[in-house]
């Protein structure tokens, strides 16, 4: 299955970027990520991002950077390890310049869902993306 959610933003995309590429504080632009643990730095680093769920409880997900192109402002992260019913997921994220101020930000998730799992999923990434996407620019900013 894949999901795909492309939001402009008002921010410039060197500082989305900048943000992005290190892979990192998650927290700073999710807010329902309330830590971010980075093992690694580049390419092949992993991080374990510590969620709240709406029960108040909490999860956490492993997440591998399995590509980084500055050029192309573009990475692409796997889901490796966490609660979600998943056999795997793949997200590419995508930073786009449209003018001085103003950034298209696509990300894209391509995942094998648990059965019965599908609508779940695409509900949840579209949230993770949009909550994304807003935070980003209001950090950027």
């Amino acid at each position: 299955m894949q999901v795909t959610v492309k939001q402009t933003v008002n921010a410039s995309a060197d500082k989305i970027w900048e943000i992005l590429r290190t892979f990192d504080k998650v927290e700073t632009y999710i807010s329902m990520v309330t830590k971010t643990e980075l093992d690694g730095q580049g390419v092949g680093s992993q991080r374990t991002c510590t969620a709240m769920n709406p029960d108040g409880s909490t999860s956490k997900i492993v997440e591998k950077l399995d590509y980084l192109n500055d050029d192309e402002k573009t990475m692409k992260i796997s889901i490796i390890d966490g609660p979600l019913p998943l056999n795997s997921a793949v997200v590419t994220i995508k930073v786009g310049v449209l003018e001085d101020n103003k950034t298209e930000l696509e990300f894209d998730a391509i995942f094998d869902p648990k059965p019965g799992a599908e609508e779940e999923l695409k509900k949840g990434f579209q949230g993770v993306f949009q909550a994304a996407a807003q935070g980003l620019e209001k950090l950027a900013n």
